[in-house]
């Protein structure tokens, strides 16, 4: 080490040298590339871009080895090898010093809100702190040193590298999403692509290695710039269609990777039906009305009468009906062509969600007010269903037309008979449900909710799988007409396209021998029969 720290142009020629008179081990600038902190000894030196040291913090008691600035730029964090991270403003007044890792903190990385960070340690776990000190979780993440953890950009899945020479993806709770073997000594340091492409690993077997998943279970578009609060497949499953608190609508084309922005709407967009022949879609947004597109994208119908944000569209069987509902606490019935045919005003509170039955004969509706209520066309109510003890976010009628699914705030999905007897309460969801869907064969349930997670359910109200949206929050989703994908949008701008004959055919036993497989190899105490438990199962990669 030179104990200098060099700063070059992007054309690789030399702009400035600051000589810190000590081993320098990470450097970083602060979002406003104003100042730059060097991790020097055990010493971190604040700098301008311009060359002027501006203060030295002595406040680690041994070798400093990460600095990070906040995405804010408001404050940065240090890890060390006296086993603790410290927390300063950026103008390097010392908050907070955290103190649980029981070796060298080798590395910090910072939440996307900086409202949490993770922190990488000697002792092989990895734990994500509050800014008040407290641990939110610990994870025994390798069976040796953790030397670098990454965030995926946009998400908060993240990733950590060992001296095991593993690579390991985890969820936002801190589950083994899967374990990536390759390298033949310890790795070092990783990086992500932007777009998440691929990523870098960099070991101490003196390779770099590039990484890109074969197939890939999901696919994120990064479009929207606001949370996703609708989506929709076109029956022939050539376009899906979203609607973002961003105000806009984005239509999408898979097969041909082309994306139209509608821009319409003159405030955010809650929600987005297909009708059923394919030939329009129609969508709601907080600027009070409901519009109606074509699928080049033109808006050739706008729809006016609410008084209030319009949080649910539906549309009929045959095509003909369009019924919306909103905070103004009314259901409206709709013709196509823009004749307003009847007002209901029955709800006490806000219309969140609506349904037509599949024979198209009835409306379902459900409510801030804590209830679902089915309608005949005329806008007669037929019944009344209680049992929620929070608003019913979110409903979807089997394709038979024989039960209704509902989720809501209280953290539960119901399943009710139409005649709206409660067949099942479906407890596993930790926040509020937003949105629920039956497949298209009628024998399965999705649900997603605040957790961030999407549960699948059968209609005995058991639990077959769950999967993470790797966000923070699931807002909407969506079955393909065929059922052989799932569409999942999240309060991060995201959509997450998943392959169902993939995801629900993972092996659990595979997954279980993938997270355990470093404890076999290694635990010393283990007899020789318990070692080889998993023999012969092929793990994930």
């Amino acid at each position: 080490m030179d104990r200098t720290v060099k700063l070059w142009t992007f054309d690789g020629e030399p702009l400035r040298t600051l000589n810190t008179n000590k081993p320098v081990y990470d450097v970083t600038f602060s979002p406003d590339d104003q100042i730059l902190i060097a991790a020097t000894g055990n010493d971190l030196q604040i700098w301008t871009v311009e060359g002027k040291l501006l203060k030295t913090l002595e406040e680690h008691d041994a070798e400093v080895y990460d600095v990070e600035f906040s995405n804010n730029g408001q404050f940065f964090l240090s890890s060390s090898k006296d086993k603790t991270i410290k927390l300063w403003n950026k103008n390097g007044q010392l908050l907070k010093t955290f103190r649980d890792h029981n070796n060298t903190v080798w590395e910090v990385e910072w939440g996307e809100d900086d409202s949490y960070f993770l922190s990488a340690s000697e002792d092989g776990t990895i734990r994500k702190w509050n800014l008040d000190g407290t641990v939110i979780k610990t994870i025994v993440a390798h069976n040796s040193a953790v030397m670098d953890i990454e965030i995926v950009p946009q998400s908060k899945v993240f990733f950590s590298v060992g001296e095991d020479k593993t690579i390991k993806f985890w969820s936002p709770q801190g589950e083994l999403i899967d374990s990536f073997d390759g390298h033949q000594d310890g790795i070092l340091d990783l990086a992500i692509h932007p777009k998440r492409e691929f990523w870098v690993s960099a070991s101490w077997d003196k390779t770099v290695k590039l990484w890109k998943p074969n197939k890939p279970l999901w696919i994120n578009y990064l479009e929207h710039q606001g949370e996703i609060r609708g989506i929709a497949f076109s029956p022939d499953q050539n376009r899906i269609v979203t609607a973002s608190r961003d105000h806009t609508l984005k239509l999408w084309n898979p097969q041909q990777d082309s994306i139209i922005s509608l821009e319409d709407h003159e405030d955010g967009v809650s929600t987005v039906v297909y009708s059923p022949d394919g030939q329009f879609f129609a969508s709601g947004s907080r600027d009070e009305t409901v519009r109606l597109w074509n699928n080049q994208g033109e808006n050739f119908r706008t729809l006016e009468g609410h008084t209030d944000w319009v949080l649910t569209v539906a549309i009929s069987p045959n095509n003909q009906l369009i019924a919306s509902g909103g905070l103004d606490r009314t259901i409206k019935l709709w013709r196509k062509d823009g004749t307003l045919i009847t007002t209901i005003t029955e709800h006490e509170r806000g219309v969140l969600d609506l349904a037509f039955s599949p024979d198209g004969k009835y409306l379902v509706s459900s409510s801030r007010d804590q209830t679902i209520k089915i309608w005949r066309l005329d806008g007669s109510l037929v019944r009344n269903i209680e049992g929620h003890q929070a608003p019913v976010r979110t409903i979807a009628i089997s394709p038979d037309g024989s039960k209704i699914v509902s989720g809501s705030r209280d953290n539960t999905v119901k399943v009710w008979s139409w005649d709206g007897e409660l067949l099942h309460t479906l407890q596993e969801h930790q926040e509020r449900v937003w949105d629920v869907a039956f497949s298209p064969n009628g024998e399965m349930i999705a649900s997603g909710s605040d957790d961030g997670t999407v549960r699948f359910w059968n209609l005995d109200g058991q639990l077959i799988k769950t999967l993470y949206s790797y966000s923070s929050m699931v807002r909407s989703l969506a079955f393909s007409p065929d059922g052989q994908q799932l569409a999942v949008g999240s309060r991060e701008s995201m959509l997450i396209l998943w392959d169902l004959n993939e995801v629900l055919a993972l092996d659990e036993l595979r997954y279980g021998c993938a997270w355990i497989k470093d404890y076999l190899e290694f635990n010393a105490s283990l007899s020789e029969s318990d070692r080889r438990l998993c023999d012969g199962i092929k793990v994930v990669h």
